[in-house]
């Protein structure tokens, strides 16, 4: 494509009056810079997933171009290369095999129309290149030189942009992640809490990283190059020697610094899904273990609770089942109801002769976690 192909300046320059300048090619994008000789207007070829884009600006205002094609440029960049995969796919299916080199060749602008850039920024003007109707052409010469470029209208209001597949696909990834856990602690794992990406700057928002309180500890996690990043903060001791072991084993990132003498941290790295859960779940048992560490005030209340339950099977040990009927269910923080909960569970588990009216039971709580965990979805 030469200078003569692209759209005129918005001063009214003729085509040929851009002065190629240098520019960026990489993986998913590439960039050409260009100067108007007419009023020198910075003009910008840009290309991603397939999609052509030229913008038109003055060089103050490339800071907000930036960061324009960081967010909501690449947000619809990554929708439209999922349409055009999916269009191809639907092409393709049941499509005999001399068939489907035709369709390979097709462009992505044949496969589906480019998508106007939309909320575009004050001072910054576009065109966006789609085909041209010449039917006596085969489809798949048709671009460029079939292709024209066509200005995009200013537009005073915002419009809400495509949903950004790759931001849906990391939500799904840790949801699935705390459920998961769920399952292996025994027990509802609260909301994750959304956070900046803790990596790189991700002006997009598309991998997220998520954070989790939960007893005597804080933990981190999110997506970092081909792994995923798992962190934890502890405010007591604690024994990190299971996690280093699976570490070692899968040849991966550990770092941990005062783990056995004042606050624990610990940085993990995962290769999967599986990894993940199976690292965040040694991690919160370290955390929801009420009893792990005596120093800590929970700690010895959990010792002298669980002492006495290991005591059940005799027959004074009705105190402790009425102190499981005193307790105000709704007085309790989610971590002290977490506690509780283990207690009763290891009540009932121990099979002592409980009190014949007690109405607190595991299945008691279990709804009651729920009901918590819905109200918080809920807010």
């Amino acid at each position: 494509m030469t200078t003569t192909d692209l759209p005129t300046c918005t001063c009214g320059t003729s085509p040929d009056h851009w002065r190629l300048g240098g520019g960026e090619f990489r993986t998913t994008s590439n960039t050409r810079y260009m100067e108007c000789n007419g009023c020198g207007h910075t003009g910008l070829l840009y290309t991603i997933y397939g999609w052509h884009l030229l913008f038109n600006y003055h060089y103050t205002r490339s800071d907000a171009l930036s960061d324009y094609l960081n967010t909501t440029i690449m947000i619809q960049a990554r929708a439209y290369r999922a349409e055009v995969t999916k269009a191809r796919e639907a092409r393709l299916a049941g499509m005999p095999t001399e068939a489907v080199v035709a369709v390979n060749t097709e462009s992505d602008l044949e496969l589906v129309t480019p998508p106007n850039p939309l909320n575009l920024p004050p001072g910054i003007f576009a065109h966006v290149l789609r085909l041209s109707p010449l039917p006596d052409s085969p489809r798949w010469q048709q671009v460029p030189d079939s292709a024209e470029w066509q200005q995009v209208p200013d537009s005073a209001e915002t419009s809400p942009l495509p949903p950004d597949p790759l931001r849906e696909s990391w939500v799904a990834y840790f949801q699935q992640v705390r459920e998961q856990v769920g399952e292996q602690l025994g027990l509802p794992v609260p909301e994750f809490t959304e956070i900046r990406n803790q990596y790189h700057s991700d002006m997009a928002k598309a991998e997220p990283w998520y954070t989790l309180k939960l007893g005597v500890g804080t933990f981190t996690m999110g997506p970092r190059k081909r792994v995923i990043s798992v962190a934890a903060r502890y405010y007591t001791p604690r024994d990190v020697s299971k996690l280093k072991a699976i570490a070692e084993a899968d040849n991966v990132t550990f770092i941990t610094e005062g783990a056995a003498t004042g606050t624990c941290s610990v940085i993990v790295h995962a290769w999967s899904q599986a990894k993940v859960v199976e690292c965040l779940t040694l991690l919160l048992e370290q955390a929801a273990n009420p009893w792990a560490d005596a120093t800590e005030p929970i700690g010895i209340l959990g010792l002298g609770i669980g002492a006495a339950v290991a005591l059940s099977g005799a027959k004074n040990t009705k105190w402790v089942d009425r102190f499981v009927q005193l307790v105000d269910l709704d007085k309790l923080s989610d971590f002290g109801l977490l506690i509780f909960y283990q207690v009763v569970k290891q009540m009932e588990a121990s099979g002592g002769p409980l009190m014949e009216d007690r109405k607190i039971t595991v299945a008691v709580l279990d709804q009651v976690m729920a009901d918590r965990a819905a109200k918080a979805g809920t807010s």
